[in-house]
């Protein structure tokens, strides 16, 4: 046991039920809770960004995970920031983290925002279709690793995007916001429907790249129960399978076109999926996003008939207000028996945070 520690019992109190639906990064923030406790207990002495690197290590490298790391920092560091990853750049998880909006603004973000759920059915306390996140990760993944000639390119052009939403969230140009979130969203799209599309061409004995038959083998070649969903797709749609995106797939990619034509930014958070949690932006306010999610059979959704659902049986579909974590995780009760808290992250110039921006493609200080 890491630092010697045993026999601790560790108890979680409450978890919102929304956050149980998945996609709102409760694991990470448990892992990174537990990590800190273990340090300060144990004499270890990890700063946060220590417990960062070796939280986001733990779950990509032993718990066979793929996650980037962004809960963790939201955990850890509350409000709202640009997260820059250093991958690439130094041989460990790390990243700078710049402020985007201080807390007196988040207040404006939370009357733009509605957390939604499209269709989630739950059978005795279990969700009845898988999630498809770490499919759809790892698709995103292939492609951004074989270097695809179409696939890298959609990568990079959300390098871009994600600077331009942080700069328009900054000034409160919603407008923009949700432009971008909506092409965001098509773009992942198209890196999914683009990674089915080679599989499918490959399967089919096509003239394709070398790294789609790698692609056909695991999903469409053999009975991995991973790809069974892309499997069991295939044999319903064929070839039409190309157009469907998992990250998106009905209800929700219904919900995404509906909102575009009436200038409403849906996005699944996480990788999607079916049963996944989404964002609902719009630049007109929260009356809006409740006009359009009650037009189109979403309700308001309650705390308690949410847990109910959740844990009992029952479709899970609606929306909720957004409340923003607004402060860093807190360590309470530590000081009573003499321990001190994680060191918190160092701070840097402005200027060498430039600098390292001027590094990356796509992305303007």
């Amino acid at each position: 046991v890491h630092g010697g520690l045993k026999g601790i019992r560790v108890t979680v109190e409450a978890i919102a039920p929304m956050a149980l639906a998945g996609g709102m990064e409760s694991s990470n923030v448990f892992l990174t809770s537990l990590l800190a406790a273990g340090s300060m207990l144990s004499g270890s002495n990890l700063s946060e960004a220590d417990i960062f690197a070796l939280a986001v290590k733990l779950e990509n490298d032993e718990f066979s995970g793929l996650t980037g790391g962004q809960g963790h920092l939201c955990c850890l560091l509350g409000g709202a920031h640009r997260h820059v990853w250093l991958s690439g750049v130094c041989n460990s998880y790390a990243a700078f983290s710049h402020t985007v909006l201080p807390e007196a603004s988040l207040l404006d973000l939370e009357k733009h925002i509605m957390l939604v759920q499209a269709g989630k059915e739950y059978l005795n306390g279990k969700a009845v279709t898988a999630r498809t996140a770490a499919l759809t990760n790892n698709m995103w993944t292939d492609l951004l690793r074989d270097n695809d000639e179409v696939g890298l390119p959609l990568h990079k052009e959300k390098i871009g995007a994600t600077a331009t939403y942080t700069a328009a969230l900054a000034r409160k140009d919603f407008k923009t916001v949700v432009e971008v979130v909506q092409r965001y969203t098509e773009i992942r799209d198209l890196i999914t429907c683009r990674w089915l599309t080679l599989a499918v061409d490959a399967h089919l004995g096509r003239q394709v790249p070398e790294h789609a038959k790698a692609y056909a083998k695991k999903s469409l070649g053999a009975d991995d129960g991973e790809y069974k969903v892309v499997r069991d797709l295939y044999a319903i749609h064929k070839e039409g399978i190309k157009k469907i995106s998992l990250y998106t797939l009905d209800p929700i990619s219904t919900l995404v076109a509906k909102g575009r034509k009436e200038g409403v930014a849906i996005m699944p958070l996480g990788a999607g999926g079916p049963g996944a949690n989404s964002i609902a932006i719009s630049a007109e306010g929260d009356q809006h996003l409740r006009s359009f999610l009650h037009s189109n059979g979403l309700p308001e959704l309650e705390p308690e008939n949410v847990r109910k659902i959740i844990t009992g049986t029952g479709l899970l579909k609606g929306y909720a207000p957004v409340v923003t974590g607004k402060h860093p995780l807190r360590y309470t009760g530590f000081d009573k028996i003499g321990l001190s808290p994680p060191s918190a992250p160092i701070k840097i110039v402005n200027e060498t945070y430039k600098q390292l921006l001027a590094r990356l493609p796509g992305v303007k200080a």
